[in-house]
């Protein structure tokens, strides 16, 4: 284990970040990394693909036993609980990567809002869900919502 100041602020046992590389589903990397002590990240992105890749939604759905018609955000409930499950013995730390940017306003504001609420829903996903990587896009007018929270 090595401690610098990302391990002891986030609680992981190694000073590494699993990128949420999208818009494929990430959901397994993200379990595999947070059971080896790294931050796992989900990718949001492919949320996005129910108009763009049906293809790459179906297969998202499919990562966690779910149906490919689910809404985008009960499927991101279904990624958290699937990742909380599955790294629950290791005690795994996790986040996602939510992409900000203006024309993705709407849709961000529901996977920020999803995450914040399932995270109120079970003890165990506050501890563990502790990071939010916004990308392509400004992070400041997201930090009111989510500096809050303790994330």
């Amino acid at each position: 284990m090595i401690k610098t100041r990302l391990t002891e602020l986030i609680g992981i046992k190694h000073p590494i970040i699993q990128a949420g590389m999208g818009p494929l589903s990430t959901n397994e990397l993200c379990i595999a990394a947070a059971n080896a002590g790294i931050l796992g990240l989900i990718s949001s992105s492919g949320l996005f693909s129910t108009m763009y890749g049906p293809k790459m939604y179906e297969t998202l759905a499919r990562s966690v036993g779910a149906d490919p018609a689910i809404d985008p955000l009960d499927l991101l409930r279904e990624i958290y609980y699937k990742v909380l499950r599955e790294t629950k013995n290791s005690g795994g730390i996790f986040g996602t990567n939510v992409m900000v940017s203006e024309e993705l306003r709407g849709a961000a504001e529901g996977y920020i809002e999803t995450m914040l609420e399932v995270r109120k829903e079970d003890s165990d996903m506050e501890k563990r869900l502790r990071v939010i990587v916004t990308s392509a896009g400004d992070p400041l007018p997201w930090s009111d919502i989510i500096k809050p929270t303790g994330m």
